[in-house]
């Protein structure tokens, strides 16, 4: 073996290695539904959260609810925290998202590196010393 083949097979498997972590973190991202649009989640807690800001502002605007100031701050600060928690959960789901774009672009870009370096490899060979591009019995 030649020592450009010993480095070609390093690699090769230095970039399966890599490829399987990324499959490893798709998978877990696919399994729990995480890449999907979860806009329709939230869209219920808009509408809760307009729904407690227009009662609100009939607690402060009617001079007859003046007892229930404290009841009106308090769910003021409950409604800002609400809008913190759906900005930070759309957030959190792009962020998912993109996460799971970046990594099946760079499982495609090793796909294709190992590909390369497979048929190098494998030029001028007998079958039998052929290695494998992908984990199974693939030529």
């Amino acid at each position: 073996m030649a020592g450009n083949d010993a480095e070609l097979l390093e690699r090769i498997n230095r970039n399966k290695t890599k490829r399987r972590k990324y499959e490893a973190v798709i998978k877990v991202i696919h399994s729990n539904k995480l890449n999907e649009s979860r806009s329709g989640d939230m869209s219920s807690m808009v509408t809760f959260i307009d729904t407690n800001r227009e009662k609100v502002q009939r607690l402060d605007s009617d001079s007859g609810y003046a007892y229930l100031s404290t009841l009106s701050t308090k769910l003021r600060k409950d409604i800002g925290d609400l809008e913190d928690y759906v900005d930070f959960a759309n957030d959190s789901i792009k962020s998912i998202q993109a996460l799971c774009e970046t990594l099946e672009s760079k499982k495609k870009t090793l796909d294709n590196s190992i590909s390369d370096d497979v048929d190098k490899y494998n030029e001028g060979k007998m079958f039998w010393e052929h290695e494998k591009k992908g984990d199974g019995w693939l030529w």
